[in-house]
């Protein structure tokens, strides 16, 4: 079997209606597959209408009359400028992953679905809308999209990680907030720990996002780290002395996880109550793997975010 990398994009639709947890989960979790995909790259990013015509450009022209006008449809909802409030938002974002395994391609395509079946188990069939009404005009919502073949795969990761890399987080000003809140906007470092990447098939990475999202915080900024040990000293030196310090700069050192930049009123605050009451108490596998790390007050949150370095974000 081919180890292959696909990329999966998540769209403003989907972002806006917090169900970025639940297709991550979905990707994560693929109960028919013999081998999972590893997330490899992670980055959100700002789609303006030149980007949105590069990326429908990557796309294999369907040969299938129906499946013309589905990607047509497909086409139209990238780029126009109608698919997304102006009045919540200046610009649409992208959550993008590349994922990376044996068959990665097909794998993928096979989770994402056909958007005209109606079913639980794709992410088409779960959370897309696509009807025809009774003028003829199609009424489509796509939350998501993946590469159909290695030729589409290695235009959008080069297009996304080369040519518009630099749209990618941390972003600014993606959000609109009213006048009278704008000194209450803040930011807070979400990292989803590494005990959640080494379980075949483990859901919590989108588990967890999904709790985060009944916050009503947005994601500017998203990384796959591995980060060393110096790193970790620096991120945590505030428990520096405490019994639990060595082993959790162990614990954080060298493997995968996820970190995620949020932005919100009272973010800081918000996410942390999160963290703290439901999901370090639903997810967490002992005291000290407990699944979430979130900044704990701006002070912490400047040095964390440095630490992570959003702005220095490659494939590994």
């Amino acid at each position: 079997m081919a180890i292959e990398r696909t990329i999966v994009n998540i769209y403003l639709s989907a972002l806006e209606r917090s169900i970025t947890g639940d297709l991550i989960s979905m990707i994560r979790f693929m109960p028919e597959s013999d081998s999972r995909l590893e997330i490899i790259g992670a980055n959100i990013y700002q789609m303006d209408k030149d980007f949105a015509i590069d990326f429908c450009n990557t796309f294999t022209p369907k040969k299938d009359p129906e499946e013309k006008i589905i990607q047509e449809n497909f086409k139209d909802f990238t780029c126009s400028e109608s698919t997304y409030d102006k009045k919540k938002y200046n610009y649409k974002r992208i959550f993008s992953l590349v994922l990376e395994g044996e068959n990665a391609i097909s794998k993928m395509t096979k989770v994402l679905g056909d958007i005209r079946i109606r079913n639980g188990t794709t992410i088409l069939g779960r959370y897309g809308f696509y009807q025809t009404s009774k003028d003829n005009n199609i009424i489509a919502e796509f939350p998501a999209s993946t590469s159909t073949n290695k030729e589409e795969a290695d235009a959008q990761i080069d297009l996304m990680w080369n040519k518009y890399k630099n749209r990618g987080g941390p972003l600014k000003n993606s959000i609109v907030y009213p006048n009278n809140s704008l000194n209450e906007v803040g930011n807070s470092l979400v990292i989803v720990k590494p005990n959640t990447f080494e379980s075949t098939y483990d859901p919590r990475i989108g588990d967890v996002i999904n709790a985060i999202s009944m916050t009503g915080m947005a994601i500017i900024g998203a990384k796959i780290q591995i980060p060393t040990k110096e790193q970790m000293e620096q991120f945590y030196i505030v428990h520096k002395g405490k019994p639990f310090y060595n082993n959790l700069i162990n614990f954080m050192s060298g493997k995968k996880s996820l970190a995620l930049l949020y932005e919100g009123i009272d973010a800081c605050k918000k996410i942390r109550e999160a963290a703290l009451s439901i999901i370090r108490h639903a997810y967490s596998d002992s005291i000290l793997e407990n699944t979430i790390h979130t900044s704990d007050s701006k002070e912490d949150f400047h040095r964390e975010v440095k630490v992570v370095n959003f702005s220095e974000n490659n494939l590994s």
